[in-house]
């Protein structure tokens, strides 16, 4: 299949569904060096900066996981141009840690997860990351929060949670994955709530959220915070 894509592309080097997709045939094969090849192509094509997060990870890959000075380069351009890009984010974060800077790390994570949607696929890991650094560097991950560059990322500020419908349609997946789910949601809910106090459908969000979750003692320390903003 490789060997006929890239016979078509030869004959139409300008076709980007192509070269997308023989890039990612590469990755597959763990032809790191051909694929960042094809997403520089790509990239030439098209001028899409989350392209070049994947010539990026291409390159990274070739290089045994390591993000040298260029790739970090790179990537702080991708994000200034695509601040939502996940890949960018990620891999400035492992730059961070291969710097030893655990700190920042942690802080580049943690706004990942807060721009991210709640079921997004690489949510659990980059948990799993922040966790083990944190661990790793005793650190007090709870002391982190979303910065106020990735808090304005969300085009609606108004904080949510899980509804009841939320947590029905999350039945469909593993234990595991709708607590992930649910908590990130009533996370995001939380730190929205303490930047923006004055919010009481947020508040009501929230404390039910806990309730829903069995959280009682977390449902009353909600009660308790948004006593100035809510008549229960």
């Amino acid at each position: 299949m490789v060997s006929g894509l890239e016979a078509r592309l030869a004959e139409n080097p300008a076709d980007p569904d192509g070269w997308a997709l023989l890039g990612r045939s590469y990755l597959a094969l763990e032809r790191f060096e051909e694929a960042a090849r094809a997403f520089d192509h790509l990239f030439r094509i098209t001028g899409d900066m989350n392209v070049l997060s994947d010539f990026v990870e291409a390159r990274i890959m070739a290089n045994r996981a390591f993000v040298d000075e260029k790739m970090h380069e790179i990537l702080t351009r991708v994000l200034l141009d695509a601040p939502h890009n996940p890949k960018a984010r990620f891999y400035l974060g492992i730059h961070a840690i291969q710097n030893d800077d655990a700190e920042t790390a942690i802080q580049i994570w943690t706004d990942l997860i807060h721009i991210s949607p709640p079921d997004a696929a690489w949510v659990p890991l980059v948990r799993q990351h922040i966790n083990r650094t944190a661990e790793a560097a005793s650190i007090d991950v709870s002391v982190f929060k979303p910065s106020s560059s990735a808090r304005d990322l969300i085009p609606d500020e108004t904080p949510r949670g899980p509804t009841q419908e939320d947590i029905e349609n999350a039945a469909e997946l593993t234990a595991d994955e709708q607590m992930e789910m649910i908590r990130s949601m009533v996370q995001r809910l939380a730190d929205r709530l303490e930047e923006n106090p004055n919010d009481p459908e947020g508040w009501s969000r929230l404390i039910q959220s806990y309730e829903v979750l069995g959280e009682t003692e977390k449902a009353t320390e909600a009660r308790k915070a948004a006593e100035p903003y809510l008549e229960f």
